[in-house]
């Protein structure tokens, strides 16, 4: 089943995060995850029945356990009273339902490189790795260790796997590449080569552009062009130069800076207008938003709408007239930004739905949401309470 944005309510594109966690919860309810166990296998068979760790006792029960399972990790730790022996088992207890966990009985029953470690054993990438028991000091470490190597270096992003992404809460690098095009394979095999630089750091991953495309705005791309690559995280997108080609060294490059700290964020932003303010009404972008409002010398109203909101259409006349009622009082200004299109500070101004209506004061003041009448007779006085503005150019109004 192909979604497309007609699918999804409208609410979803407040966030892209929500978009895709929405997006993907639709289609893992239809597919079964990679890891879904085949019943007849005797692998499957003896985890079930144990739900947690299998001890091994033979070769050929940890050859089926890796043929089976596309990850297994195994504690080849003798001393069932260690500190790793224990940690191992606490993190198998929380993280049974991601990965399969075994202990072998018997250490000489795998490779001698192997002995008194805990080993990854998966179908894909590097096929091995390992962490020496003696390293072990704790569960969020050796959790951490499992996950890293759990996980593709590069893969496609689905329902399969974003939960794996999403939990190992670190930077994601999206590559939105189209079907049957040569620049964008060329482009997964850049991606490809440098996710392991980045091991650990950035989690690599790329997305159909020719179906989802359109979510490229939300991480910072403009969507215009494709292959297109860009880093997120925490609401923070750095996009590669979308004119660039991108390559093994100047993607390198690209995601040494994000680690170092040196990259400038990119901003979601349609153009400046040419002139703020018509009539009273002030239009902010991505671009303006901290000059007109975060840090604006006047107080400002702004409504956070969306273009294909029925309330907000309702609401622009009223809207318009009431910054026409204003326009001549200095100090005071009714603002509004097309949230689906450009970047704010989500977590100053947290939109739940549109329209959404803030007053925000001057220099940075305490940010007051408006949930009154949205009339501009109801609204000029919610402005009048909170603003410090002189408002004798509009006493006939009021």
């Amino acid at each position: 089943i192909n979604f497309t944005y007609s699918f999804l309510p409208q609410f979803l594109y407040i966030h892209h995060y929500l978009f895709f966690s929405t997006f993907f919860f639709f289609l893992m309810i239809r597919r079964p995850p990679r890891s879904t166990l085949s019943s007849s296998s005797a692998a499957s068979d003896v985890y079930k029945r144990q739900q947690r760790r299998v001890r091994v006792t033979t070769k050929d029960e940890i050859e089926a356990a890796k043929a089976e399972f596309p990850v297994i990790v195994v504690a080849n730790i003798a001393d069932s009273s260690s500190v790793a022996f224990i940690t191992f088992d606490s993190v198998s207890k929380v993280k049974r339902s991601q990965y399969r966990f075994f202990h072998i009985a018997n250490p000489t029953l795998m490779a001698e490189g192997h002995q008194d470690k805990i080993v990854v054993f998966k179908q894909f990438d590097e096929a091995v790795e390992v962490f020496p028991a003696a390293e072990v000091n704790s569960a969020k470490e050796l959790s951490e260790f499992i996950q890293n190597a759990g996980i593709r270096l590069f893969d496609e992003m689905g329902p399969e796997n974003y939960q794996d992404y999403m939990s190992r809460n670190a930077p994601i690098g999206w590559l939105f590449a189209l079907p049957s095009d040569a620049a964008s394979d060329a482009a997964k095999e850049v991606v490809k080569a440098v996710a392991a630089e980045f091991k650990g750091k950035i989690s690599m991953v790329w997305i159909d552009a020719a179906k989802y495309g359109g979510m490229a705005s939300r991480v910072g791309l403009k969507g215009s062009k494709f292959p297109a690559f860009a880093v997120d995280h925490q609401e923070k997108h750095f996009a590669f130069d979308e004119k660039a080609e991108i390559t093994q060294a100047a993607l390198s490059e690209f995601l040494g800076k994000y680690i170092a700290g040196d990259l400038k964020e990119s901003v979601m932003t349609e153009e400046a207008p040419a002139q703020h303010t018509v009539d009273g009404l002030t239009t902010v972008v991505g671009s303006t938003f901290k000059q007109l409002v975060q840090e604006s010398d006047a107080d400002t109203f702004i409504e956070f709408y969306a273009p294909w909101c029925g309330h907000c259409k309702k609401l622009a006349p009223i809207f318009q007239s009431l910054a026409s009622k204003l326009a001549p009082v200095e100090g005071v200004r009714i603002a509004m930004i097309d949230a689906t299109a450009n970047d704010y500070d989500k977590k100053a101004f947290p939109v739940q739905g549109f329209p959404t209506i803030m007053f925000v004061p001057k220099n940075g003041g305490t940010v007051v949401n408006f949930e009154e009448d949205r009339s501009v007779e109801g609204m000029m006085a919610f402005i009048k309470k909170h603003s410090s503005a002189n408002f004798d150019t509009v006493k006939d109004e009021l």
